[in-house]
């Protein structure tokens, strides 16, 4: 309204001012109030590159993160499957050395000949 009714504003502020001195007034005003919006829209535009560069950092460090994930878990599955076939071959030399045992305690068993 300041804009596009100077002289309508003028009466209706009813300044004892003079009339340049109130359209300075108003000229000022005006200026002031179309600077601070265009501050605040390029202060907008300004959050919304911020924040768009946030999001494709945090994106990338997520994918990193699964990456990473990922890994470990291959590495952690060859772990396991490496520690199933260690006991696999500690549980055959227990039986094994159970099996010495047995034969250095008791002998080896005889077949009758009957039964060959």
């Amino acid at each position: 309204m300041l804009i596009l009714r100077k002289n309508t504003c003028i009466r209706l502020l009813e300044s004892p001012r003079t009339q340049r001195e109130v359209k300075i007034l108003i000229k000022a005003q005006v200026g002031f109030a179309l600077s601070v919006f265009l501050l605040q829209i390029v202060v907008l535009g300004l959050m919304c590159a911020i924040e768009s560069c946030i999001v494709k950092e945090f994106m990338g460090l997520e994918t990193k993160r699964e990456e990473m994930g990922r890994k470990r878990g291959r590495k952690v599955a060859h772990v396991r499957a490496e520690a199933m076939v260690q006991e696999a071959h500690m549980e055959e030399v227990r039986v094994r050395e159970f099996e010495e045992k047995n034969e250095n305690k008791y002998g080896q068993w005889v077949k009758p000949d009957f039964e060959a």
